[in-house]
């Protein structure tokens, strides 16, 4: 299962609605999706909002967690040892009222996450998350995961972000 998640960013992402979509439609994949103020995607079970722990226990099951470029999913799917794929959200799409890239390049380059912008990355990024895990969520968390996330807090604190 691909689990989707918008957050709670006001503005429409309907980027990342069509890539599921698409992704639904050609390859069959099952897609629980978060949509947040976002239409639902045509083809995904989806829902709008729903409690935090409903989010984590979704994503424990999940093969794959998909994001928007913020920290609070980041943080909750690399802790529990999912493979991610970020989308961030970008002002130039009206998507939010600022670019979400710099967590995005942070986990892409230390090889912590996936990143596509664009449907055929998107789909590439699926693929090989998707491989990488054999298509099947493991029953428990990767030993990376702790670390990954106090990675991500150590460097909110660095850069003076950390809310206290």
């Amino acid at each position: 299962m691909i689990l989707a998640l918008f957050g709670t960013n006001p503005y429409p992402f309907e980027r990342l609605v069509e890539f599921l979509e698409t992704l639904a439609r050609e390859e069959g994949h099952e897609i629980v999706v978060q949509h947040g103020s976002s239409r639902a995607p045509d083809g995904c079970q989806s829902f709008d909002y729903t409690s935090y722990q409903r989010i984590l226990d979704l994503m424990a099951k999940a093969d794959v967690v998909v994001a928007q470029g913020g920290y609070g999913s980041s943080l909750d799917a690399l802790t529990l040892g999912r493979p991610l794929v970020l989308v961030p959200r970008l002002r130039a799409m009206a998507e939010s009222l600022d670019d979400q890239v710099e967590l995005v390049r942070h986990l892409t380059a230390s090889g912590r996450a996936l990143s596509a912008q664009t449907y055929p990355e998107f789909a590439a990024a699926i693929a090989q998350a998707l491989s990488a895990t054999g298509g099947e969520a493991g029953d428990q968390e990767q030993p990376f995961g702790q670390a990954v996330a106090q990675a991500i807090l150590d460097h909110l604190e660095k850069n003076g972000t950390l809310p206290i």
